[in-house]
Order: C-alpha cells, then sequence, then structure tokens
C-alpha cells in the first residue's frame, strides 16, 4: 500500500492539472489559479492538503468511506479530493453569479 504523502503528492500533482480547465469552465479570472491549487504541508506525521486556503483532507482526520473496511482500504485519496473540490467550486461560481446580479440590481437601484 502506497503512503499517504505519495499518494497526496500524486493527487496534487494530477489535480492541479485539471484545476486550470475547471477554472475556465468556470470562467473564474484565470489570475485565481494560483489562489486555488492544490498545496500539500507536512507537520511532523501529519500531512495536510489544502485547497483555496482551507484546509479539505489531513492524514490524522481522515474522513474517506471505507470500501472495504474489514482491509482498512478507503476510496483513492484523488477521488475524495476531486469531490471535495468541486463542492468549493461550485459554491465559488454561486457567490460570484449572486455577486454579479447583485452588482446589477445595486446599479438599477441607484440609476
Amino acid at each position: 500500500m502506497r503512503n499517504d504523502f505519495q499518494e497526496a503528492f500524486d493527487a496534487i500533482e494530477d489535480i492541479n492539472e485539471e484545476l486550470a480547465e475547471t477554472i475556465c469552465k468556470y470562467k473564474f479570472d484565470p489570475e485565481a489559479y494560483h489562489e486555488m491549487e492544490l498545496d500539500v504541508y507536512i507537520d511532523g506525521s501529519e500531512i495536510s492538503v489544502e485547497f483555496a486556503g482551507v484546509i479539505i483532507w489531513n492524514n490524522n482526520n481522515d474522513d474517506r468511506k471505507y470500501i472495504d473496511e474489514k482491509n482498512n482500504i478507503k476510496e483513492p485519496l484523488i477521488s475524495f479530493l476531486r469531490s471535495k473540490i468541486d463542492i468549493q467550486i461550485t459554491f465559488f461560481a454561486r457567490v460570484l453569479e449572486n455577486l454579479k446580479t447583485d452588482r446589477k440590481e445595486w446599479r438599477t437601484l441607484n440609476d
């Protein structure tokens, strides 16, 4: 079985390549890519993965689902991270859309 660090590093490498395409899909500012890259941090025995300034996984509080609980096998980290990121990106897209709508309404009210 691969160790947590290698699994996290490989997942981050693959996902960061995919993020540029996702950011374009949701029409985020391309400059935002660097703010939204996945990063891995190691503090002693703890490994954390951060997305857009939020820790979305760490090995000491691993909330991935078990595929095989008897053999202690959890879902692949890359799948778990993708689902967490999709939730965050969808949230950011909704916030941006609401901001655009609010600005249009504010301009209309103040014209």
